[in-house]
């Protein structure tokens, strides 16, 4: 460049238009006006000269108009200062803190996406301004959007309208959905709060209850309780209908009046009528029949059981059978040899009436299996669980589908094929369509008579049947023989000694359609006959079942008025097992053998009967009509010796039994007064079969009568071993007594479970046999005048509990244990000056967010940058020092040694008693909650719709949500009963 080319210097070659300016150099480097002052040079070329205000103009990213990065400790915007991070805790608990948006982290209404109010100058969606509107009422509800209306378009949404639960609307404006009533049924009559149960508390009081007049009480949840009619005795009986006439137009009816058996009447107004002794000695067999109903539990005025494997229930001719499962009623009918559910419904023809499908519907629904096509079982679970529940099935198809959604879903989860839905219309109505056409081809009046070479079989003639088909064995189900036959009747030889067993098949077109009920005949060896009464008094007991065991099936007769009966015989073995038995008493049994009846015309055998509830304890009556269990193969040969003959090992014979926690020995006391005189004689601890000096502690007996015990045959109560075994039945073959001690510890409040297990010694033997099973419950007992406990009182001196040495008038009360130490009658109620709040701070400043602890020395504190605190009952120290800032929100453990903590970005760490470990859950969420039922069922609840589950192994989602929908804790009450809550609640 030359001088005429503008070069200013040209003795200088760093000097010329072209050049860099450099500043403060003297030199006019870039030869225009001269050298540049070193303030108004752009060094970093971020559009700003230290004159411009360029706090650090060798940094590009620093300058007026750069963003500024809050808690970098660089002053990015050249204002002269850091911006200091706000808080990332979530203060107000809407799900956003300010760092995420919150532009008001005090109030959970102001946040990202939250519903802006116009015209009230707050800025609640956090957008930057506030949402401006109209005063106009665009709906007609009396609102305007300024004065509140959430929705102006909708006139059932404003402030103050009524809120409907659960519908994802906020109809009053309070900028949330009211949550429904916890849908529970929590007294177990079938109906909870949302469906009208106006006492969720009272089982007694549900929708359609019976009403009782004027005490009150709205049972059937209508509104209003039931006035009474007036109290004026109509037919002059002395009885008002107030005083439980049944019916006040006839003054030989009312309670106590003479009964008169047979007459259809209820004279003496006890529910019934009395069946007369001639129309009763008989007990028949019938069966329920929808497809084939296992486990329907039965009940007449004279007999109760459950449908049999043929689905078979017994009843005495003119009696009404009421079908129930748990007490649960289906309904009742005219007793018959065969019952299906449209006998059940009066004035019901068929399978369309609404209430026959709906007994079919539950029926089918609780199947065992879920496969009501190969039959209907419901199993001692099922009908243990629908204790104290109801069901109204006269509803509508619709209304019963929801009234029992919450039982349907508790009863099936007992059941093999565990939960499922109500089974529909359709599959139920079809397959009562089918039972019932099958009735129409089933023979039915079945009669026998037997002579002293043959039996004589005959029944009704079905129409549309072709020809018969009598298939005859001896043994149940298995025939060694078939009679074809045109005609409604047949003659079968049959010999002195034998059972014979007979089914009935119709014929049509050359097919088997339908089987009759198995039926036994015999020629009698023998009679037996006699009389059952009261042990207290002798008194005649009527109605009561005898019942003789024979080989699959049974003979059972009801004794009459006086308490008399009598029954036939066959030839059964040496021995077998007769039975005596009526609700409310303690069945009876005895011994028939072949030489009682060699030589008598009848066997004079008569029963007397103890209540159920005896002096000196109860007994739980797991049979109330003892049938013999034959723990075998079931390989009958036809001996005369045996109805089996070899023993099959690990056959196992199960039966559940419940208890009140008053029933539990443990909880009930027996006080017996000490007589002065010195040879009066002491109050024995000792139990019926029990040495008083051994077993002390066993306040419960199993007894069973049984014949034929192997080796070993052993015995579980609730899964516990009893010490002792069967193996003490008579050695004569005969049935015998036998007394098992059971330790009360190993009885438990509610359902309980005995199991009987054959074990074989290696012999071909008599099959082990047992009946009458029964568990008999008593009490420790205390005797008055003795210091039980040894602290210096006895029960005379006012000792409240001589079980207890801390225990006693006067000792020191301990406020709000709940018991009464010092016998004044109360507890202690704890005031503030008893009990007092301990300051265990540890001096910092660092939030706690969550506390566990599996004893008072071993708990553990959560809180925010990483804390982890251990208390071991004298001080705090820190648990864990993995480095990270993150808070952690919860802390559980499910023992000592294995404890969960969780906090941000999805962070579980697990202690196992020794160190911590990280768990991935594969997502980064903040975690807020954390509970399990167990160390193998753990669950976490977080934001954006998490739900995540452990088994032990893994975690897996449970639950995926929205993204707004944010879960700030979690807690069950057990493993399949879980809850977490946040926007909303949700329940497992």
């Amino acid at each position: 460049v030359t001088e005429n080319q503008g070069d200013c210097d040209d003795t200088d070659a760093e000097v010329s238009p072209n050049a860099t300016e450099i500043c403060g150099n003297g030199k006019d480097d870039d030869c225009a006006d001269g050298d540049l002052s070193c303030d108004d040079a752009d060094i970093d070329e971020d559009g700003y000269s230290i004159s411009q205000g360029d706090c650090d103009d060798s940094n590009a990213d620093i300058n007026p108009g750069q963003f500024e990065i809050c808690g970098d400790e660089i002053d990015q915007d050249c204002n002269g200062n850091d911006v200091l991070c706000p808080e990332d805790v979530d203060d107000d608990e809407d799900g956003f803190t300010e760092n995420e948006g919150d532009c008001d982290d005090t109030n959970s209404g102001i946040r990202p996406g939250a519903r802006d109010v116009c015209g009230d100058e707050v800025d609640q969606d956090c957008d930057g301004s506030d949402l401006s509107c109209d005063d106009a009422d665009n709906d007609g509800d009396t609102f305007s959007e300024n004065q509140g209306d959430c929705d102006d378009a909708d006139e059932n949404i404003y402030p103050g309208a009524d809120e409907i639960c659960g519908d994802g609307i906020d109809q009053d404006c309070d900028e949330s959905d009211m949550i429904c009533l916890e849908d529970i049924d929590n007294d177990g009559d079938g109906f909870t709060e949302n469906q009208g149960d106006c006492n969720d508390e009272d089982p007694a009081a549900f929708p359609g209850a019976d009403e009782i007049c004027s005490d009150g009480i709205d049972q059937d949840c209508d509104e209003t309780d039931l006035l009474c009619p007036e109290d004026i005795d109509d037919d002059g009986d002395s009885f008002t209908e107030n005083q439980n006439d049944c019916n006040d137009a006839d003054d030989t009816i009312y309670p106590g009046a003479e009964e008169v058996c047979g007459d259809g009447i209820d004279q003496d107004c006890d529910g019934s009528d009395v069946i007369c002794a001639g129309d009763s000695g008989d007990v028949q067999t019938g069966v329920f029949l929808f497809n084939l109903v296992v486990g329907v539990e039965y009940r007449t005025s004279t007999l109760y059981g459950v449908t049999n494997s043929q689905g078979e229930f017994k009843y005495a001719k003119g009696e009404n059978v009421t079908f129930s499962v748990g007490s649960i009623v289906l309904g009742m009918a005219l007793g018959q040899n065969v019952i299906t559910p449209v006998d059940l419904v009066e004035g019901a023809s068929d399978e369309s009436d609404p209430t026959v499908t709906n007994i079919c519907r539950l029926l089918m629904t609780l199947d065992d299996d879920g496969n009501p096509d190969n039959g209907i079982s419901i199993t001692d679970k099922v009908r243990n669980a629908a204790a104290g529940m109801s069901v109204d099935f006269s509803v509508s198809f619709e209304d019963f589908e929801l009234n029992t959604q919450d039982m349907i879903f508790r009863l099936t989860a007992f059941t093999s094929a565990s939960v499922r839905p109500l089974v529909s219309v359709e599959v139920a109505q079809t397959l009562l369509v089918s039972a019932i056409a099958s009735i129409e081809v089933r023979v039915s009046n079945i009669v026998t008579v037997v002579s002293e070479t043959q039996t004589s079989i005959s029944w009704d003639p079905v129409a549309t049947a072709d020809a018969y088909m009598v298939h005859v064995g001896y043994a149940p189900g298995v025939y060694e023989m078939s009679y074809e036959v045109t005609d409604p009747n047949v003659d079968i030889p049959i010999n002195s000694g034998e059972i014979l067993y007979f089914a009935i098949v119709v014929i049509q077109g050359g097919i088997e359609i339908s089987v009759s009920v198995e039926t036994p005949t015999f020629i009698s060896q023998g009679s037996v006959s006699g009389q059952v009464v009261a042990s207290e008094d002798g008194t005649p007991i009527p109605n009561a079942t005898i019942h003789l065991d024979i080989p699959g099936s049974s003979i059972d007769v009801l004794t009459d008025i006086e308490g008399n009966y009598a029954i036939e015989v066959p030839s059964l073995g040496d021995y077998c097992l007769i039975s005596a038995g009526k609700e409310g008493y303690v069945p009876a049994t005895a011994n028939i053998s072949k030489e009682l009846l060699t030589g008598v015309d009848t066997l004079v055998m008569n029963f007397e009967l103890d209540e159920a509830e005896i002096a000196d304890g109860s007994v739980i009556i797991l049979e109330i009509l003892p049938e013999v269990h034959h723990l075998g193969d079931d390989d009958y040969t036809g001996a005369v010796n045996s109805q089996f003959q070899k023993l099959s090992e690990g056959i196992t014979f199960t039966r559940t039994f419940s208890l009140t926690a008053d029933q539990l020995p443990q909880n009930c006391m027996v006080s017996e007064s000490e007589e002065d005189d010195d040879t009066a004689e002491t109050p024995s601890r000792k139990r019926p079969g029990n040495d008083p000096a051994e077993d002390e502690d066993n306040l419960a007996e199993l007894r069973l009568v049984a014949k034929g015990a192997q080796e070993r045959n052993i015995v579980h109560i609730n899964g516990n071993l009893l010490s002792a075994t069967v193996t003490d039945s008579p050695e004569d073959g005969s049935f015998g007594e036998v007394i098992l001690p059971i330790d009360a510890s190993y009885l438990k409040e509610g359902e309980n479970t005995l199991t009987i297990t054959s074990i074989d010694g290696g012999r071909t033997f008599d099959d082990f046999e047992f009946a009458n099973v029964l568990i008999y419950l008593y009490c420790q007992e205390i005797i008055i005048g003795d210091d039980g406990d040894g602290d210096g009182y006895t029960l005379e001196d006012g000792d409240c509990d001589d079980t207890d040495p801390d225990a006693y008038p006067g000792a020191a009360e301990i406020c709000g244990d709940g018991i009464d130490q010092d016998c004044d009658g109360t507890d202690m109620v704890c005031t503030s000056d008893t009990r007092t709040w301990t300051d265990l701070s540890l001096g910092g400043t660092q939030k706690f967010r969550s506390v566990w602890g599996s004893a008072a020395n071993n708990v553990f504190v959560v809180g925010e940058k990483g804390t982890i605190l251990h208390y071991d009952g004298i001080e705090w120290t820190t648990a864990h020092t993995g480095g990270t800032k993150e808070h952690f929100y919860d802390v559980w453990g499910c023992s000592a040694d294995s404890v969960f903590v969780v906090g941000e970005k999805g962070t579980v760490l697990h202690y196992d008693g020794t160190d911590w470990t990280s768990m991935s859950l594969g997502k980064s969420v903040k975690l807020y909650g954390i509970w399990g039922s167990s160390c193998d069922n753990v669950f976490v609840a977080g934001e954006k719709g998490a739900i995540y589950h452990y088994d032990g192994i893994e975690w897996t989602t449970a639950y995926t949500g929205t993204s707004r929908e944010h879960f700030y804790d979690v807690w069950g009450c057990s493993g399949d009963d879980v809850y977490e809550h946040g926007a909303s609640l949700r329940w497992y």
